[in-house]
């Protein structure tokens, strides 16, 4: 069960995180949501940030981050390097509830290029309301399909030292 939730958000998006902390305080209350860094104008870069939202998901037991920032495309990938992670792009309420249901999400980046409050309290719901599932075999015999496929992927590490041809 989620706990805490730590909650970041770029240069451009210090209004928007203000407004879900206030949702998740108000809806949530049971859940401790922490307004990380401090509310800044000034452009930051991502990796770093990234970076340090990783280490902390991984040390604080039953947390997640919130990412808020233009795109989200730059702070899924950088948070995907880091082993232990499973981050997601929120961008639609399908992908929210399937980061839950199948992912076992830890990091959440969310889009907000186009922010519509409304939007981000459906998805950050679907988040926190959907269970992790189960499946089942064919023989009806409970097999932890979606738990092993997160084991896999929280498993490859990050090698810069592979070398790999490209095709181009």
């Amino acid at each position: 069960m989620i706990n805490t939730i730590f909650i970041w958000s770029d240069h451009w998006w210090v209004d928007a995180k203000k407004q879900l902390i206030e949702y998740l305080e108000e809806e949530y209350p049971q859940i401790k949501a922490i307004n990380k860094w401090v509310d800044t104008t000034k452009s930051v870069d991502f990796p770093d940030i990234a970076r340090e939202v990783c280490f902390e998901v991984l040390k604080v037991k039953n947390s997640i981050w919130f990412l808020i920032c233009g795109t989200g495309q730059w702070m899924n990938i950088a948070a995907g390097k880091v082993n232990g992670i499973i981050p997601t792009l929120i961008h639609h309420p399908f992908v929210a509830k399937m980061a839950a249901a199948h992912n076992n999400f830890n990091v959440a980046c969310f889009w907000a290029r186009e922010w519509l409050f409304d939007n981000f309290k459906e998805y950050v719901d679907l988040l926190l309301t959907t269970k992790f599932q189960w499946s089942k075999t064919p023989k009806n015999e409970k097999e932890e399909n979606y738990q092993r496929r997160v084991d896999k992927m929280t498993s490859i590490k990050y090698m810069n030292n592979l070398k790999i041809e490209t095709p181009y």
